[in-house]
């Protein structure tokens, strides 16, 4: 057997991941979708965070304005 064919069967013989919160949303009628790790294309955390430096960078400058 390679690697490849036993990483396979470890794969698939190994339990699903759960997570407590899941578990606990799932109680109370909840359930949790998630995305796929590290794809950015379904993530909006780039626009989040620019939209945040913009913010801090308008409030610093507010508060550094010291021309009175």
């Amino acid at each position: 057997m390679t690697k490849k064919e036993l990483y396979q069967i470890i794969k698939v013989s190994l339990p699903p991941k759960k997570y407590i919160v899941d578990e606990l949303l799932k109680i109370h009628g909840h359930e949790v979708l998630r995305l796929p790790p590290y794809h950015c294309q379904n993530s909006d955390s780039d626009s989040t965070e620019f939209e945040t430096d913009t913010e801090s960078d308008s409030v610093m400058s507010d508060l550094m304005d010291f021309s009175d």
